[in-house]
């Protein structure tokens, strides 16, 4: 049903549009699913990485800080 507005920021119906819409939602939902699948194998691997160097709890936080200053050392000490 399209309504007759005098609102410039309200449009009327636009089936293309609405379909390009619908479909985006589609796969937005789809790229979330994905991710929480994603994050949950992270967290598996990331726990094992951290228990074949001898911790017990290591999570995703301590592997990116440790690559972050794994990267840090190289580039300075490429600078030199």
């Amino acid at each position: 049903m399209v309504q007759y507005t005098k609102d410039p920021l309200k449009t009327p119906d636009n089936p293309k549009e609405d379909e390009a819409a619908v479909a985006l939602l589609h796969r937005v939902d789809g790229l979330r699913t994905e991710l929480r699948i994603a994050e949950q194998e992270l967290g598996t691997a990331v726990s094992a990485y951290g228990r074949r160097r001898g911790y017990v709890t290591y999570r995703e936080f301590y592997l990116r800080n440790a690559l972050n200053t794994q990267n840090y050392k190289e580039q300075h000490n490429n600078v030199r």
